[in-house]
């Protein structure tokens, strides 16, 4: 018969969403070892949470902008509005429904399925 910790090892196995959610369930009740445990967990089976480090830090620091001018956004719609403005520009203000897509795409590899 499995343990309660081989259950909860199997499920966070599966699915990114159940680990993230451990995750930030023990960053609430500042458990931090164990937070920083199942980070090194999500890396190492979630290759793209350690490639999406940089975007990551992009985000959180846009929405601090974005914060400090009373637009208060989620991190993955921070990336989205930051990776938005940034393909505009690049594109000398041109924007199309792929670059669109292949946006929302990452940002869901990156911070998952929720806002």
């Amino acid at each position: 018969m499995k343990t309660t910790l081989q259950k909860v090892e199997e499920l966070i196995n599966k699915d990114r969403k159940s680990l993230q959610g451990l995750k930030n369930l023990a960053l609430k009740n500042e458990a931090f070892e164990l937070a920083a445990e199942l980070r090194e967990i999500e890396i190492k089976k979630y290759p793209k949470a350690k490639s999406s480090n940089k975007s990551y830090k992009e985000a959180d620091g846009f929405r601090t902008c974005l914060r400090m001018t009373e637009l208060g956004m989620s991190l993955k719609q921070a990336y989205i509005a930051l990776e938005t403005a940034k393909s505009f520009i690049e594109k000398g203000g041109k924007f199309d429904m792929d670059t669109a897509t292949t946006i929302v795409f990452e940002a869901k590899e990156i911070f998952g399925e929720e806002n």
